[in-house]
């Protein structure tokens, strides 16, 4: 399955699920809409479980989605701000990554310089806010390699 977001003002995360032939689909065969202003970024797959994590660029924000396998449908199932509760402006969330054993979720927004860490459930796959970790001005991108240790 490949997934692609798109930041237009219909705010919708289209996905498409690719044919044992190899060939695409003409269209999308399922699309979910974000919620208005959201501006869905970038998104990352849980490493063993049919979750679809997609950070929001506008709202600055992580969405979580279960994936159908045999229908490739989306469905939000957790939603969790990245701000500060007196954040006004748009946000700038930029990037998103999980931990190679898909335990934890790092999400980072360009307006707070921060970089926000989520616990991800083994069994469900749902987040639970561990903090936020200031990092230099403006952070776009980050990586994470197979020996990170996890910040808690």
């Amino acid at each position: 399955m490949t997934f692609s977001c798109s930041k237009s003002s219909t705010c919708r995360v289209p996905a498409r699920r690719r044919e044992a032939t190899s060939r695409w689909p003409g269209h999308a065969t399922a699309a979910i809409a974000t919620g208005p202003g959201s501006g869905p970024r970038h998104l990352v797959f849980h490493p063993t479980l049919d979750r679809l994590y997609c950070v929001n660029e506008h709202a600055g924000s992580v969405a979580a989605y279960s994936v159908d396998r045999a229908t490739v449908a989306l469905r939000e199932v957790k939603y969790e701000s990245l701000m500060p509760a007196d954040f006004s402006g748009p946000a700038m969330g930029a990037d998103i990554h999980l931990t190679p054993d898909g335990a934890f979720l790092y999400a980072s927004v360009r307006k707070t310089d921060a970089i926000t860490t989520f616990r991800l459930d083994a069994a469900t796959g749902l987040m639970a806010l561990v903090g936020a970790l200031e990092v230099e001005d403006y952070p776009r991108g980050f990586a994470i390699n197979g020996n990170f240790k996890v910040w808690e």
